[in-house]
């Protein structure tokens, strides 16, 4: 978990301390959940939950970066190896819903084709 909660505070750019006062918590309390030290209790897990978007189940490691359930506790983000998949994702999470959504079609319509890349112009 405490990966996963630096993880998060360092892609939303924000030291320990501006997360603390956004969390109503303390910088050192912060400190001691992303270094193993403490382990938030629920109403902090459920602050951190709500302001980073995520699961409860995601920061347990219960679940992947996609919302799969994991009985490894694995991350999709460390897991792979494939540099183009980490890639992929993490642009495709820097969009905005529409566009998401407008991959995600995309993609799906390629993937019913099978991926052929004979179609692929020359």
């Amino acid at each position: 978990m405490r990966e996963k909660l630096r993880a998060l505070r360092l892609e939303s750019g924000l030291t320990q301390k501006e997360l603390a006062a956004k969390l109503n918590s303390t910088d050192k309390s912060i400190w001691n959940y992303e270094n193993g030290i403490a382990t938030p209790p629920y109403e902090v897990l459920i602050a951190y939950t709500k302001f980073f978007d995520v699961s409860a189940d995601y920061l347990l490691g219960l679940e992947d970066d996609f919302g799969a359930r994991t009985a490894t506790g694995g991350n999709v983000m460390r897991d792979t190896n494939n540099t183009q998949e980490r890639e992929l994702l993490e642009l495709f999470r820097t969009l905005s819903p529409y566009l998401q959504g407008l991959t995600m079609e995309a993609v799906r319509s390629w993937a019913k084709k099978g991926g052929d890349s004979s179609q692929k112009k020359a």
